[in-house]
């Protein structure tokens, strides 16, 4: 085998071991849906970012923080084509690198809707190198995914007890006043064929 169809085989290999091992999707899905928000979130809402992950910043458009005593990177790419048939076509591209050192490269495919939302979905690995970063940031993906549950379930619960909206409830709905009287469902509409029900209605509704 020459050195060309080593280098190949190699590189197939390694193409497959990142799929086995579910990198594409674990690696742009904690991306794309939670480590892109952590600078903006990094002071305003702490509670949404797992506690192991410090010192985030955004530079240029890359999101980089420290997971431990690496230092990760994500840089993000995108660009749209116009397609013959008029459509729009998107391609995307994320790199996770640690420590400066390239470690994950994703080719990402994009498909726009009616109100130009575009939906992503990992496509090729252009490169990869296997480490112990792969362990630490599938355990991370997992500890930011609990922490932004927990964070909107806290949201919720707080909106639920604010008292504007409990006040706000209370008026609408007069909680506070008397409850009124307890109707049976249909005595309405008996009382407009008088007391008695009559039964062509009763064979109507079943009854």
């Amino acid at each position: 085998m020459s050195e060309a169809d080593q280098v190949y085989a190699e590189a197939e290999r390694r193409k497959q071991r990142a799929e086995e091992l579910g990198l594409p999707k674990i690696v742009f899905d904690f991306y794309y849906e939670l480590a892109r928000h952590f600078p903006a979130r990094w002071a305003a809402f702490p509670e949404c970012l797992p506690q192991s992950v410090t010192d985030v910043q955004e530079i240029g458009q890359d999101v980089v923080f420290s997971l431990g005593q690496d230092r990760y990177t994500f840089r993000w790419s995108e660009q749209s084509v116009s397609l013959a048939d008029g459509d729009v076509g998107w391609g995307g591209e994320l790199v996770l690198s640690v420590n400066e050192k390239r470690v994950l490269q994703i080719s990402v495919h994009g498909e726009s809707d009616e109100v130009a939302v575009v939906s992503w979905t990992p496509a090729d690995v252009a490169a990869f190198v296997e480490g112990p970063w792969v362990q630490a940031i599938s355990a991370l993906a997992v500890e930011a995914k609990c922490a932004h549950e927990e964070a909107t379930r806290l949201a919720m619960f707080r909106e639920k007890e604010d008292p504007k909206e409990l006040a706000y409830l209370k008026e609408r709905f007069r909680i506070e006043s008397d409850e009124p009287s307890k109707v049976e469902p249909g005595s309405v509409l008996w009382k407009l064929f008088g007391a008695e029900k009559p039964s062509w209605l009763k064979r109507l509704l079943g009854i």
